[in-house]
């Protein structure tokens, strides 16, 4: 019964000693901090992509009169 322990504890262990999951676990938060990010983003340029073609056809008017 005391192997049993000895496995049990020494397994644990190990668990708590690995760094793997801690660097999966960071590049998962750097992931999701960055798709946050790019979803915002996407959200407020969304919003001013109107404006921009209204100005791109507004300056393409004042260049080219006769074929606007």
């Amino acid at each position: 019964m005391l192997k049993l322990y000895v496995r049990i504890e020494d397994a644990i262990r190990n668990i708590h000693t690995r760094e793997e999951a801690q660097d999966g676990f960071e590049y998962l938060l750097v992931v999701g901090g960055v798709s946050v990010a790019v979803v915002i983003a996407t959200i407020l340029v969304g919003g001013l992509i109107p404006s921009v073609i209204t100005a791109v056809k507004a300056a393409i008017k004042t260049v080219l009169p006769g074929i606007a």
